[in-house]
């Protein structure tokens, strides 16, 4: 027995009249006019959406980020046990240092320092991100994006530098008013 072809909705379709859509809509425009287009546009279609993170070798970096549309980030303490667990667990994996750390209800600072492979602080990041946010969103029984965007980094450039971020982390808890002290807060930990 042979092979009996189905007709679909499609085999019953008329095919498209080409030279009338042709009349009412022009030509279809190749792919090198599209591409000249979008450069007039000012969006160069091969060029990448961000700039890629340029970190240096052995250098510190203040990393931080809000929840999206600065919503409570953090809320229950088993949430920011968690975020440390992870953070701790991630840069162990890929060798990056960290110095301090900072975290309040709707954000988060980090003061981290790259190993002689700087590109594995943006592995650290993207692994480490990913799976908190998985854990946020199962928790909370919630879809989507977790954090307001991609993380903001700052490039530490010398040890006055290092010392002024570390104290600005060490009194976000005092200006916010969780603690009088800032040695009273619990999350938080601040090399000296």
């Amino acid at each position: 027995m042979g092979v009996v072809a189905i007709p679909t909705l499609w085999d019953r379709r008329p095919a498209p009249d080409i030279p009338r859509l042709t009349a009412k809509y022009g030509p279809t425009p190749s792919s090198s006019e599209v591409q000249s287009y979008l450069v007039g546009l000012g969006s160069d279609p091969k060029v990448m959406a961000r700039k890629p993170n340029n970190y240096k070798s052995y250098t510190y970096y203040h990393i931080f980020n809000r929840a999206h549309n600065k919503k409570v980030l953090f809320r229950q303490d088993r949430d920011k046990a968690t975020f440390i667990n992870y953070l701790f667990f991630y840069s162990k994996k890929f060798n990056i240092k960290v110095d301090s750390y900072c975290l309040m209800r709707t954000h988060f600072h980090l003061i981290l320092k790259t190993n002689e492979y700087p590109k594995q602080l943006s592995r650290m990041m993207q692994a480490f991100m990913t799976k908190f946010c998985i854990y946020i969103n199962k928790k909370y029984h919630m879809v989507g994006a977790v954090f307001q965007g991609r993380y903001q980094k700052r490039e530490i450039k010398d040890s006055k530098d290092l010392t002024t971020v570390r104290r600005y982390l060490q009194n976000n808890p005092v200006k916010t008013g969780y603690v009088e002290r800032p040695g009273d807060y619990r999350w938080m930990r601040i090399k000296k």
